[in-house]
């Protein structure tokens, strides 16, 4: 079974919007590299620089 995690959130300050995008990059390689991991994704808002989504999908009901 696969399971999907979406998260939703906002950036309180715009001069952290930088630091945010370079931790989810980060974030991303990382789980990208674990096997248990099908797909792993950020996205930031076009309207809006301070909203961001993450969005995963594992496997197993241990991943979660």
């Amino acid at each position: 079974m696969v399971y999907t995690l979406v998260v939703h959130f906002r950036v309180k300050d715009q001069a952290a919007i930088s630091k945010v995008k370079d931790k989810l990059t980060e974030a991303s390689q990382v789980y990208s590299r674990d096997k248990e991991t099908v797909s792993w994704f950020i996205m930031q808002s076009v309207y809006d620089k301070k909203d961001f989504t993450t969005a995963g999908w594992r496997y197993g009901p241990e991943a979660v």
